[in-house]
């Protein structure tokens, strides 16, 4: 941690350790080296009163005991938090319109599993304590670095990450935020939401275990933390691959976006941000787009011609580059198709045809430009669109039984192009 004593014992021991000390050890916590984290994030966050009930206990189980955990009814709230529970049949319906997914496909069983083997801790805001399940191994690169220093770097961070969620949530109540989030704008809300909470973490712990010992490791590392558990980029394939470009999103653009927020103003500009939360993932890829005030452009219904249209959900700029990279285009193309959102929504209406039911997806983008772009992918795709006005472009379906479904591989990718996606403001 920042203590001299640690750091001295790592230029004693650290260049001939083998092997170093850990955070958990057979299953059980190392309660001084639990305090040590304890005292080096709340330092590192600035807070000057350590609030109640803080730290919470911390719950050490096996991977497969967190599974059932994650998995059993009671614990539902503890998904919730995680910003993906009750909006997953939203998600599901869009991905379907887009024959993405069949009808049938148990896209929310998915999403849970997808949870509960992926993330490395979790602080559950009912019960107000640490799951933490046992850590895997560090890559090499992280082994390397807490071998040489004598420390758990693997463990220390994914404690002080979930240690900034259990901080959040005294300070500003992760459950009113993700209320008022859902309230606003939904599924694109609560995920902008989520991103300035993970982001928040992601950086704090970071920073805590990370930066002060080896600056040279902090700045990919805290662009790859989340995605340890990840598979090879090109396994990232289908309803899975869908779901960890999502948490790329969160974790590590999150981490960007908060990042930007400590760089106008220090971890002030950030508690800020929790006052004042992004309202759609458009503002977090684009830091800029949130320090000017630019909100989703308003976006009436399409035109009636009989039953009226009810919204299902907003995508949102984030949403839709992880869908089209799945469908079948390369990172770049996708990031570039989706920059220039201004709003979009999935409609529907009841009809005597299809079904009894009738669904459209429109967008509105900044420019004509822009819109000829998201366009033209969208066609690439074999989706059915129609051009109304200079910005806006109609949705009508995906590709249908012949072309539908998920990629089978990823499209090759190339270099993001300057000032689209991460890190563009």
């Amino acid at each position: 941690m920042k203590t001299t004593s640690i750091l001295t014992l790592a230029l004693v021991a650290g260049a001939t350790a083998c092997s170093y000390p850990r955070v958990v050890e057979d299953g059980r916590l190392d309660q001084e080296y639990f305090d040590e984290v304890v005292a080096a994030t709340v330092e590192e966050r600035g807070i000057d009163r350590i609030p109640d009930g803080f730290p919470p206990p911390v719950d050490v189980m096996s991977r497969a005991a967190f599974r059932d955990y994650m998995s059993a009814e009671e614990v539902a709230s503890a998904q919730t938090v995680k910003g993906v529970s009750d909006t997953r049949s939203e998600v599901a319906e869009f991905l379907t319109f887009l024959d993405l997914l069949a009808p049938d496909e148990p896209f929310r069983d998915q999403a849970e599993e997808h949870v509960a083997d992926s993330i490395l801790g979790l602080y559950d805001s009912a019960s107000r304590r640490i799951l933490m399940p046992m850590p895997p191994e560090p890559g090499a690169d992280l082994a390397h670095t807490s071998q040489m220093s004598y420390r758990d770097l693997l463990g220390e961070n994914i404690l002080s990450h979930e240690l900034a969620h259990a901080l959040q949530d005294e300070r500003w109540g992760i459950r009113r935020l993700y209320a008022r989030a859902a309230q606003e704008n939904g599924p694109e809300a609560l995920l902008a939401c989520r991103a300035l909470l993970e982001g928040d973490a992601t950086l704090t712990a970071a920073r805590t275990t990370i930066l002060p010992l080896a600056p040279e490791v902090y700045e990919p590392y805290i662009l790859t933390f989340a995605l340890r558990r990840a598979p090879a980029e090109d396994e990232l394939t289908g309803t899975e691959g869908f779901l960890w470009d999502i948490d790329r999103f969160t974790y590590v653009e999150g981490a960007r976006f908060v990042r930007a927020l400590q760089d106008t103003g220090g971890w002030e500009s950030v508690d800020a941000a929790f006052d004042d939360p992004p309202v759609s993932t458009e503002q977090v890829i684009h830091p800029s787009k949130y320090f000017n005030g630019e909100t989703p452009e308003p976006l009436e219904p399409p035109p009636a011609d009989g039953a009226s249209w009810s919204r299902v959900l907003t995508v949102g700029e984030a949403t839709m580059r992880a869908v089209m990279r799945g469908a079948g285009l390369s990172r770049s193309e996708a990031w570039v198709a989706a920059a220039g959102w201004g709003n979009d929504a999935l409609w529907y209406r009841a009809t005597p045809t299809e079904g009894g039911r009738q669904m459209l997806w429109s967008t509105v983008w900044d420019t004509e430009d822009d819109s000829v772009e998201f366009e033209e992918a969208a066609q690439a795709l074999g989706w059915r669109v129609e051009r109304h006005g200079p910005r806006q472009v109609h949705v009508l379906g995906g590709a249908g039984a012949q072309g539908g479904g998920w990629a089978d591989s990823p499209a090759e990718d190339e270099l993001v192009p300057d000032g689209v996606g991460e890190g563009a403001s």
